[in-house]
C-alpha cells in the first residue's frame, strides 16, 4: 500500500499569502508559501517520509534584485532535485516548487520498490528572503536538512546578500579591501568562540583550513550590528564536528570594507 498525505498549499492565511510592499512597483509581488507532505510506502504508517518546504519568491520579478533572488532560489533547489528532468529554463513559481517536491517523493517511492526495508526519507527546507531589514539590500537564508539513507542526514546553509538597485550579489572579496587583515581580526574571535589556544594549530585541533591558516568563509550574512561567517558540515572539519560560525561587530571592520554599514 502506498499512501500520500497532502497538506495543501495556501491552506491557511499564512500559506500562499501575498505580502504587500510600500512601493507600488513591488506591491503584491512577494509570495510566501508552505508545502507539507507525508508519504507512507507499505503497511507501516509510522515509517513516513516527511517533506516540509517553506519558501518565498517574487511572482512578478520587475526589479533587478527580484530576478536575482528568484535565480538564486531556483539554483538552490536544483542542487536537491533528484530526478533527471530538472528544468533549467522553467519559470520559478508554485507549480515549479511543487514539481521539485514531487521529484523527492517519486525518488523515494521508486527506491522503496527496490529496497523494501529502506528507512523513510526526510526533507526540511526553509528558504527565507528578507527584503525589509535593510533599505538597500536583500538577504537570502536558505537552510536544508535532508536524509535519503545512509548513516546520517545532511544539512546545508547558504547565505546571499543582494543589492536592491543593481540586483548584484555581494562577494566578500569585492567589498573587503584587505582580506588578510579581516582574517586576523576574525581568527581571534573564532579561537575564543571554540576555545582554541593561540599556540595550537587548527590541524592539531582537528580542523582543515587550507595551509593550516584561518580563512573567513565566503558564506556570510549581515545583522544590524555584525557580520556572521558560516561554515557548513565537512567544510573545515569532519561531519562529527558539525557546523561553525563566527560573528564580528561591524564597527571593528568598517575601515577595511567599502560598504557604509550605517547606510545599509
Amino acid at each position: 500500500m502506498i499512501l500520500i498525505l497532502f497538506s495543501a498549499c495556501g491552506s491557511s492565511k499564512q500559506d500562499g499569502k501575498i505580502e504587500s510592499k510600500s512601493n507600488d512597483a513591488v506591491k503584491n509581488s512577494a509570495i510566501r508559501d508552505v508545502i507539507h507532505r507525508e508519504v507512507v510506502a507499505g503497511e507501516n504508517k509510522e515509517d513516513t517520509t516527511r517533506i516540509h518546504v517553506v519558501y518565498k519568491f517574487y511572482e512578478i520579478a520587475e526589479l533587478p534584485y527580484m530576478v536575482t533572488v528568484n535565480r538564486l532560489l531556483k539554483d538552490y533547489l536544483g542542487n536537491y532535485w533528484l530526478t533527471e528532468d530538472y528544468d533549467l529554463k522553467g519559470q520559478l513559481n508554485k507549480v515549479y516548487v511543487n514539481a521539485f517536491v514531487a521529484s523527492f517523493e517519486n525518488e523515494f517511492l521508486e527506491a522503496k520498490k527496490e529496497w523494501t526495508d529502506m528507512n523513510a526519507w526526510e526533507l526540511d527546507m526553509d528558504l527565507n528572503v528578507d527584503d525589509s531589514s535593510f533599505k538597500n539590500f536583500v538577504q537570502c537564508n536558505f537552510t536544508t536538512y535532508s536524509f535519503t539513507g545512509g548513516a546520517h542526514g545532511n544539512s546545508n546553509v547558504q547565505y546571499h546578500v543582494v543589492e536592491k538597485t543593481t540586483g548584484k550579489k555581494l562577494k566578500l572579496d569585492e567589498i573587503c579591501s584587505n582580506r588578510i587583515e579581516l582574517n586576523k581580526r576574525v581568527e581571534k574571535l573564532f579561537r575564543t568562540e571554540y576555545e582554541i589556544p593561540s599556540e595550537q594549530s587548527f590541524e592539531e585541533f582537528g580542523l582543515s583550513f587550507e595551509n593550516n591558516q584561518f580563512n573567513v568563509s565566503d558564506n556570510f550574512i549581515f545583522g544590524k550590528n555584525e557580520i556572521t561567517f558560516f561554515y557548513n558540515q565537512y567544510e573545515i572539519g569532519p561531519y562529527s564536528a558539525g557546523t561553525f560560525s563566527v560573528s564580528i561587530p561591524l564597527s571593528e571592520i568598517q575601515d577595511i570594507f567599502s560598504l557604509d554599514f550605517s547606510k545599509m
